[in-house]
């Protein structure tokens, strides 16, 4: 970076670019990973180009990086998307963390806490010390150069706003030139003026933050991590122990009873077995605390995005209530299903909605509930005309078209009333229900 500074501005600018160019006015999908992915091979090319080789360790960070990234373009359940997308900005700044280095597994979690609060000091201040070290040597080499540079650009800012002057001067007295000038004008959308500005300045922020992310991974990540705690302990290692492990006890209690509760007595055992590892490890040596939180929490994030967590809600509800109708036992003190929470799940649920459809042991009760709710939710995305471009691909949504395209002939039979709302859906055995699970007059 330093034998070439400019290549590392223009490279960084064209990172805000990107940015714009893959998210503004576009959804969430595929962007993310692209982009994702941009931001690691840039800063990789960068410090390799200046003799800096990724640790071995550090390179261990990438593979929970490109799963947790694609799990954004594959899964649309938000909770899932959003703890995956942390995930990720959480990692990215791991590695730039320990770049050099390689000594994640090492921090404690209060070097997590104040590496992160050095890093985005670096986003802050390094950029501006690195453009003063590189000026005050290139004024040093050839002092002349700079002579001629900021003259230069004095001269395009005074000269835009007397041109601009003039131009409406000359406009007002020749109307043909004012029609050439304002043909002129609208192939810039001058309108758009505004949001052009708001964009380049975001642009050039994403560059900034980023320029201050590489100048750290390049200068600072290959710091040891320090053996002596920061601050003394007031509680010795025994009573620590078991502080630390009733939180992990109540955080597995509660975590049981959450998914007993949503998801019909299944747990999720990845979670929970990274949990115990965490116990152990307190049990075993101080500083995993740390390393153990961190692998405990990716665990329960990566398991959410193995699980598909709508898909499992609506097998789990649709097996229950198949259950009810041949059990009687079973029912009491149970509710029906209800298929109108169904409509609040995300394109996630689909295709499990549509294999239930079509499953020839259902019974026709259920079948009914489920064709419902299918014709409902294709009807609500029938009234979403958004273009999506090829940034917002996402494969959630590709399977939810393809597999409502597979039942087409079979959703036409129930049909949709919406000359009044709320829109609803009417049966082919004349079961009227809504299209929305919560309405109000």
């Amino acid at each position: 970076m330093k034998a070439n500074p400019n290549r590392f501005w223009i490279i960084v600018i064209l990172l805000g670019w990107a940015f714009d160019f893959l998210f503004w006015k576009k959804p969430l999908g595929i962007n993310f990973v692209i982009y994702v992915i941009l931001c690691l091979a840039t800063g990789i090319f960068l410090l390799r180009v200046d003799g800096l080789r990724l640790a071995r360790g550090s390179s261990l960070l990438l593979l929970p990086v490109a799963f947790l990234a694609a799990m954004t373009f594959i899964r649309l359940e938000p909770m899932t998307v959003f703890l995956s997308i942390v995930a990720v900005l959480f990692l990215k700044g791991v590695f730039a963390l320990t770049y050099l280095n390689g000594q994640w597994a090492r921090y404690a979690l209060l070097d997590y806490i104040f590496g992160f609060f050095r890093l985005f000091g670096s986003m802050i201040a390094r950029p501006l010390g690195f453009a003063a070290e590189n000026r005050r040597e290139q004024q040093a080499e050839s002092p002349k150069r700079s002579a001629y540079v900021w003259p230069v650009l004095r001269g395009i800012v005074i000269a835009l706003p007397v041109i601009a002057i003039f131009a409406s001067l000359l406009s007002s007295a020749d109307p043909i030139f004012a029609k050439r000038l304002e043909d002129f004008i609208k192939v810039f959308k001058i309108e758009n003026l505004p949001e052009y500005i708001f964009r380049l300045v975001y642009i050039l922020v994403f560059a900034y933050a980023l320029a201050g992310t590489f100048l750290h991974a390049a200068q600072k990540s290959d710091e040891a991590v320090e053996e002596k705690t920061r601050v003394s302990p007031f509680l010795g290692f025994t009573e620590s122990t078991i502080v630390l492990g009733s939180v992990v006890i109540l955080f597995i209690a509660f975590v049981v009873i959450q998914f007993q509760y949503f998801f019909g007595g299944q747990v999720n055992m990845l979670g929970l077995l990274l949990i115990a590892f965490v116990f152990l490890e307190i049990s075993r040596r101080e500083r995993a605390v740390g390393l153990g939180m961190v692998l405990a929490a990716l665990g329960f994030i990566v398991s959410l995005s193995i699980l598909n967590v709508d898909s499992f809600i609506v097998k789990q509800n649709i097996q229950r209530e198949i259950r009810g109708v041949d059990d009687k036992a079973f029912t009491q003190g149970r509710a029906d299903l209800d298929a109108q929470y169904f409509l609040d799940l995300s394109d996630d649920a689909v295709p499990s909605l549509v294999s239930a459809f079509q499953t020839k042991s259902v019974p026709v009760a259920v079948k009914e509930k489920i064709g419902a709710s299918l014709a409902c939710i294709r009807y609500t995305r029938n009234q979403d005309t958004r273009k999506y471009p090829w940034q917002s691909f996402h494969f959630s949504r590709y399977y939810a078209d393809s597999a409502l395209s597979q039942v087409k002939k079979d959703l036409d039979t129930y049909k949709i009333i919406d000359k009044d709302m709320p829109v609803k859906v009417e049966t082919p055995s004349g079961i009227e229900s809504s299209c929305y699970q919560y309405y109000y007059d």
